[in-house]
């Protein structure tokens, strides 16, 4: 029995001796027989060993949390496995063993508050608080264990001291319509501030370029020396359209609008005689040319044959907005978007995009004709984007053996790659399906597996093809944001930024007069001729540092 224990895959080549030269000499003559020589490839495939146990990524983990809010998540950790295979170096699941704490933990390692376990929780935490003679200092609770599971086995724990600091809610009173407050601990104590000249309501007419959102606002600390003021302002505008106002041009006039290539291939057209496939699907409103398509886990949808792409090349673009959230169970299934398999008699994927523990994967499988050797055929991205229950706009440009994701016009690289043999080629005929993948041999009866959950629009598939950064940010670009108004005059002193969508900028300072100025000229643009109606509401946070 042969054992390699090599964390790789190699290729021998061998040369086999078919008859070796042989000499003999008979009644004075000389007989040589040829040698034959022929190369051999042994391929040998080695499989991963599970040698690692998870890890934290840090020793203590914090959070906080302020009084009238409700909080997704509170406190967020993360275990990492060195294992190269995906089998060994999945994180499948999170736990706390501890018991008797106010706090849950999702398969992700979000913490969330357990509302069922917190009166409990107050009664025990106020019986500390009576020993004490006191409603302040650092109240040690249990310890929560974080246990990590891979594969079915507890396989690592962390020790992590859950400690309630004493930060009181504060209360502060305020002069003026509205008021925003903070606190910046400090051995010194927590200082506050009052920004005072914000407006409650700024009314928006199209077509007026930016207005000022604060032209009166100033910011008033606390007495002693301001060594340096941050000030992040948010538009939030989740709640409109897909994330923000975006044109609603149908995808082929955006598309043109943007310069991107011709060729595309719209696999969620808005139902018609034609495009009848999306008939059955569920709609969540938009007009045709912005039709969303929702997903629940059991519906999909086979594109027919005429519209399928039948040669992707080895250049091709995938692209689609998608709304998606944490699967439900500690593990979750695969949910497809988009999968290309076999019709009938067999079981194989031959392409699909899926998400699998909020992981986004693209599966590409060639076949012999295009190579024979071990060729990569998964490509892997972890992104906080997957699951965060947001619109965002996916592209996938693959340039064979090259494969690169944007999200939102940022290109991510994926952060695992994995090989695999090409596949026989066949004269069986393939489905292309969305929302699910066709299963057509190797069961009884055809039927649709690993359905998708959650909402799609836009999906196009173009072959022979990629789309350029500067197209896919057209795609997707918003027509409203954060803007400053006379950026020439903008002092010095103050460094700014944006975020790619100009939905966040953050001001930093050490004058608190040249903050005060600049944050006068932060301004709201909409470009669109036509902007959706609604309210877009603004977030203000700022820190204070004192020379203390």
């Amino acid at each position: 029995m042969l054992q390699i224990f090599l964390q790789s895959i190699f290729v021998i080549k061998t040369a086999l001796l078919e008859s070796a030269a042989v000499s003999a000499s008979h009644q004075g003559h000389t007989e040589s027989s040829l040698i034959s020589l022929q190369l051999a490839v042994v391929h040998v495939q080695v499989g991963d060993v599970n040698e690692f146990s998870p890890v934290f990524s840090s020793l203590e983990y914090s959070g906080s949390v302020l009084e009238g809010r409700v909080y997704d998540s509170i406190l967020q950790v993360q275990a990492t496995d060195e294992d190269c295979s995906p089998q060994y170096s999945q994180i499948c699941n999170y736990q706390i063993t501890t018991e008797d704490t106010p706090f849950a933990i999702d398969r992700n390692g979000g913490f969330i508050l357990a509302w069922d376990a917190i009166p409990a929780f107050l009664m025990a935490l106020k019986t500390v608080i009576g020993d004490r003679g006191r409603a302040h200092g650092k109240f040690p609770l249990h310890p929560t264990q974080a246990g990590v599971y891979k594969g079915t086995h507890l396989l690592a724990r962390q020790e992590t001291q859950r400690l309630l600091t004493g930060h009181k809610v504060q209360r502060l009173a305020c002069q003026g319509s509205l008021c925003v407050c903070w606190q910046q601990t400090q051995p010194g104590g927590t200082r506050h501030g009052v920004i005072h000249g914000w407006t409650k309501r700024v009314d928006y007419e199209p077509g007026i370029g930016s207005k000022q959102l604060f032209p009166k606002m100033h910011l008033e600390t606390c007495e002693g020396a301001v060594s340096s003021v941050q000030t992040t302002v948010e538009l939030q505008t989740r709640h409109i359209g897909k994330g923000c106002d975006r044109e609603t041009y149908s995808e082929k006039s955006l598309q043109k609008l943007c310069g991107a290539s011709s060729g595309s291939t719209d696999l969620l057209p808005a139902p018609s005689a034609a495009f009848n496939w999306t008939a059955s699907l569920m709609t969540d409103g938009g007009r045709d040319s912005d039709l969303i398509y929702r997903f629940d886990g059991r519906q999909a949808a086979n594109i027919p044959d005429w519209i399928t792409p039948q040669n992707l090349t080895d250049q091709f673009t995938i692209a689609t907005w998608m709304k998606h959230g944490p699967s439900p169970g500690l593990r979750g299934e695969k949910e497809t978007l988009l999968c290309n398999s076999d019709k009938t008699e067999m079981n194989r994927h031959h392409y699909s995009l899926y998400v699998h523990n909020c992981r986004l994967v693209f599966l590409l499988r060639r076949d012999f004709t295009q190579g024979d050797s071990f060729r990569p055929a998964e490509f892997h991205w972890k992104l906080e984007q997957i699951c965060d229950k947001e619109w965002h706009y996916y592209v996938i440009n693959v340039e064979f053996p090259v494969v690169a994701l944007y999200v939102d016009g940022v290109t991510y690289d994926p952060y695992l790659v994995t090989d695999d043999w090409p596949i026989h080629s066949s004269q069986i005929d393939v489905q292309l399906t969305v929302g699910a993948c066709w299963q057509g041999g190797e069961v009884s009866k055809a039927r649709f597996t690993q359905h998708f959950r959650g909402s799609l629009s836009g999906l196009t598939l173009r072959p022979g093809k990629i789309e350029s950064q500067k197209v896919i940010s057209c795609l997707q670009a918003c027509k409203e944001g954060l803007d400053i108004t006379s950026l020439e005059s903008m002092d010095k002193g103050i460094k700014f930024h944006f975020n790619p969508a100009q939905s966040v900028l953050v001001m930093e300072g050490e004058d608190l007069e040249q903050v005060n100025t600049a944050l006068r000229k932060v301004s709201y643009i909409n470009s669109r001729q036509f902007p959706t109606p609604g309210t877009r509401r603004i977030h203000i946070s700022t820190t204070v540092q004192y020379d203390q």
